[in-house]
């Protein structure tokens, strides 16, 4: 259901990052991307649902999807993930070597996170709605910077089950 002719930009602002700063953050970049399709997973958070189709974009422009469990599918066909720098969506986004703008990281884990995937250039950091805005700009006019971090991105995918399951069989062929 999403437009073939547009990049897709996946917005998620996790717990932490409320309504206010998500709405503005989609809305500046519909403003300022044409070229793009914002989803923005806003999971049970009816409230944010509700504001977002408010706004009166076209479906093509901004897509506000409540909960869903097609997360893959989705990071299948977007060119890049504007989220909160965790380990489960992180995680996700390097398994299809998705690049990823990183919304205000808190510190601790997060931001080690975000400073880990911006030195390896899989990432970028933004501090503010308008940096936002502008990393996710320069990145989606900027084609060959954002096939950079997508394939940086992909190059950090460790996928843990092969990894486990081949040193176990490593492990009893040795026994």
């Amino acid at each position: 259901e999403l437009p073939t002719d547009k990049k897709i930009v996946l917005l998620c602002g996790g717990a932490e990052f409320t309504a206010g700063p998500v709405v503005k953050a989609a809305r500046g970049i519909v403003e300022a991307c044409p070229q793009a399709c914002v989803v923005v997973l806003a999971g049970r958070n009816k409230e944010l649902l509700a504001e977002l189709s408010g706004l009166g974009y076209p479906a093509d422009r901004l897509r506000p999807t409540g909960f869903t469990d097609r997360m893959p599918e989705l990071a299948e066909v977007a060119s890049l993930m504007v989220t909160k720098p965790g380990g489960i969506t992180t995680a996700e986004c390097l398994s299809k070597g998705l690049p990823m703008v990183f919304l205000h990281p808190v510190p601790g884990q997060e931001g080690g996170n975000a400073l880990y995937f911006e030195r390896q250039r899989a990432g970028v950091i933004t501090h503010t709605v308008q940096d936002i805005v502008d990393a996710v700009r320069e990145l989606l006019e900027n084609p060959a910077r954002l096939e950079e971090l997508s394939q940086n991105a992909g190059r950090l995918y460790r996928p843990a089950t092969d990894i486990i399951c081949r040193t176990i069989a490593g492990m009893l062929k040795g026994s």
